[in-house]
């Protein structure tokens, strides 16, 4: 009860609980009213801006913040062109190699399926001697290497080797039929052997 009172007291003067209990009040001694403040006339040194003037700053400020980002965007922009276009130069020095060791290939007499295999081994070749330059890797290659020739391969072709079993592709063709055989193949006239 008692803090409810002394609540009521203070809120009701809309005092500080910590001030004197005295209860006299010290603006008395004073004998005057406060001074006001002097917000009613201008002050000399603060300036004063119209919306006018507030609004045209803000313009260029903008204005200025967007040119920057333009030129930032398209500094940004160049930079990739230039990787891509990088990479693109790259690409297409690569693809250029190749098709010239190819093209070297083909002059050489290269078989179509051994291009790439001999590339491979023309590169290694021109790696470990710098003197060497790709047709004479080529042709160390090829003349290491002969079956990679066209016609250099004493082999029959695939296609001719595709239907023979294996020991027909070991001796080569048979023109002689064994007794065995012969009987055989008056016993079952439809099968070829």
């Amino acid at each position: 009860m008692k803090y409810k009172n002394l609540k009521e007291k203070y809120n009701a003067w809309n005092l500080q609980l910590f001030a004197d209990e005295g209860g006299e009040d010290d603006a008395d001694e004073d004998g005057g009213e406060d001074e006001p403040e002097e917000d009613e006339g201008e002050d000399p040194e603060e300036k004063r801006f119209s919306q006018k003037e507030v609004d045209e700053t803000v313009k260029k400020r903008l204005a200025r913040e967007r040119r920057k980002w333009q030129r930032e965007r398209e500094k940004r922009t160049q930079n990739e062109n230039s990787e891509s276009a990088d990479e693109k130069t790259q690409e297409a020095e690569s693809k250029a190699s190749k098709l010239e060791v190819k093209v070297a290939c083909f002059e050489a007499d290269v078989a179509k399926d051994s291009v790439d295999d001999v590339a491979a081994l023309a590169h290694a070749y021109m790696e470990a001697d710098d003197s060497l330059d790709l047709e004479d890797a080529i042709e160390k290659v090829v003349k290491k290497y002969p079956h990679f020739k066209k016609g250099g391969s004493s082999e029959e072709s695939e296609d001719e080797t595709r239907g023979k079993s294996w020991g027909e592709r070991q001796r080569g063709k048979r023109t002689t039929v064994s007794g065995v055989e012969a009987a055989f193949l008056k016993k079952n006239p439809g099968l070829k052997i």
